[in-house]
């Protein structure tokens, strides 16, 4: 339980990242990465899905519905740790993902980070 004044700081899979980075079960075949998948109206979504994924006003919604207030969300790009290239090309990413983070592009992350005050 969460005291009166306390924050929350939760990371939330973000609905407008491009690859679904969960398992998905489409028929029999559980599958992964598929582009666009996560871009699906959320009732077709969540029959294929195994996790729920968030847009940024979904969240404040939610958040705000339960007593939260001062809902600060950032977005993060993947760190591209396992990606399999060179490690030079995996820093190129690295940056390329923190400048992207400052832009309007930001909204395109792999996830929401929300910070919320109760």
């Amino acid at each position: 339980m969460l005291n009166h004044g306390g924050y929350a700081v939760i990371a939330i899979p973000n609905k407008w990242f491009i690859f679904e980075t969960h398992s998905l079960q489409i028929g029999r075949q559980i599958v992964y990465r598929i582009p666009f998948i996560s871009w699906l109206p959320q009732f077709l979504h969540s029959r294929i899905a195994t996790a729920r994924i968030y847009k940024k006003k979904r969240v404040v919604s939610l958040l705000t519905s339960v007593g939260f207030k001062d809902i600060q969300v950032a977005y993060i790009y993947p760190p591209v740790d396992n990606l399999p290239v060179s490690e030079r090309l995996r820093y190129i990413f690295r940056k390329l993902g923190e400048i992207i983070e400052e832009t309007p592009f930001k909204v395109f992350g792999v996830s929401l980070v929300v910070v919320g005050k109760k």
